[in-house]
C-alpha cells in the first residue's frame, strides 16, 4: 500500500528510547526519583514523543493531499495538451484540404488552356 514511515534526527533518537525503556527517567526499569522533578522530566519526554509521533503521523495525510494535487495538476496538463493536439491536427487537416482545393484549381485551369483551340481562347482564359 505505501511505503514504511522513516524517521529521522531527533525523532529517532526519541523512538529508541521509547524501545529501550528509558523513558524520562526509568533506566533498566528502575525509576531514578520519585519526585517532582522526575515526574516532570518524565512529562517533558512524553510530550516530547508525543510530538514526534504527531508529526510523523500528520506527515502522511499531508503526502497524500500533495500527491493527490500533483495527480490532479498532471490531469490538467494533459487534458491541455490533448486539446493543442486536436486543434493541431484540426489545423493541418483544413491546410491539407485547402491544398487538394488549390491543386484541382491549377489542374482545372491547365485543362482550360489546353483546351483552348485559339490564341484568343488561350488569352481569354489566361
Amino acid at each position: 500500500m505505501g511505503r514504511p514511515v522513516e524517521i529521522a534526527g531527533r525523532e529517532q533518537a526519541v523512538a529508541t528510547r521509547i524501545l529501550s525503556g528509558s523513558i524520562g527517567g526509568m533506566a533498566d526499569g528502575a525509576v531514578e526519583m520519585n519526585t517532582v522533578s522526575g515526574g516532570l522530566k518524565q512529562l517533558h519526554e512524553l510530550h516530547v514523543q508525543h510530538k514526534a509521533v504527531s508529526e510523523v503521523l500528520m506527515r502522511g495525510p499531508r503526502q497524500v493531499e500533495a500527491r493527490k494535487r500533483n495527480a490532479a495538476k498532471k490531469l490538467d496538463e494533459i487534458e491541455q495538451l490533448r486539446l493543442q493536439l486536436t486543434q493541431t491536427r484540426k489545423l493541418g487537416d483544413e491546410k491539407a484540404l485547402q491544398l487538394k482545393v488549390n491543386e484541382q484549381r491549377i489542374l482545372d485551369q491547365q485543362a482550360k488552356l489546353n483546351a483552348a483551340s485559339t490564341n484568343r481562347e488561350f488569352d481569354i482564359i489566361r
